[in-house]
């Protein structure tokens, strides 16, 4: 009895084994969902999925409200309003601006991908000006 109980153990330690790499197919009707979590020192982070905003009136969009880290930001404008401009900053207590366009024209744009920034509180879109025009922001945080 002892020796079935071994050899019925040891088949079974062999099937779930890791016996090296693990393919994954990511299919449109199936699709793998993918989390990259980060640790710097003692922090720990999270990266979310990649947002867009489609800003066509004038305000304040917030994108979180819980310290977060930006890896990348694109900021394109479609269609130039009056005097537009935007800005995104951290919600702390004293607002830290992290940019700050000039009046924006069509084809203004603005990128950076690079190491992570802090924006503690959370951050801010503000779109301001006379009229609105079109702007789309992407951006890529970390929590």
């Amino acid at each position: 009895m002892k020796k079935l109980l071994i050899l019925t153990l040891l088949a079974a330690s062999s099937v779930f084994a890791d016996t090296g790499n693990t393919v994954i197919t990511n299919t449109s009707d199936r699709p793998v969902p993918v989390t990259i979590i980060t640790k710097s020192g003692t922090t720990v982070t999270v990266d979310r999925p990649p947002t867009a905003y489609h800003l066509t009136a004038n305000g304040t969009t917030t994108v979180t409200s819980t310290t977060a880290y930006i890896k990348a930001i694109q900021i394109t404008c479609t269609t130039a309003g009056t005097t537009e401009t935007i800005t995104i900053r951290d919600k702390g207590g004293t607002p830290k601006t992290l940019y700050q366009s000039g009046t924006l024209v069509v084809g203004s744009v603005f990128t950076y991908q690079g190491a992570p920034l802090l924006m503690t509180g959370g951050i801010d879109i503000i779109y301001a000006g006379t009229t609105a025009g079109v702007v789309d922001v992407f951006l890529t945080y970390s929590q």
